[in-house]
């Protein structure tokens, strides 16, 4: 990983300042698909995105009994 400067808004930097560690890395996840919208560089393969996406939640705390619930729910 790399950092970077960005001009943002006062409040834009005030929410992230505040925000938590997950909603930090929710939100350079989101620059980065940005970004990738905008580039050549190739799309990631969609189970490529499964894994992570079920490895961050996981590190949430998500568990196979808590998503079974989630989904009864439906």
């Amino acid at each position: 990983m790399s950092t970077v400067t960005l001009e943002v808004t006062p409040e834009m930097a005030a929410w992230y300042e505040n925000a938590s560690e997950a909603e930090k890395r929710e939100m350079a996840l989101m620059l980065e698909m940005y970004y990738r919208q905008l580039s050549d560089i190739p799309e990631e393969p969609l189970i490529e995105v499964m894994k992570r996406i079920g490895k961050y939640a996981k590190t949430q705390g998500m568990t196979e009994e808590a998503l079974a619930e989630i989904l009864a729910d439906e």
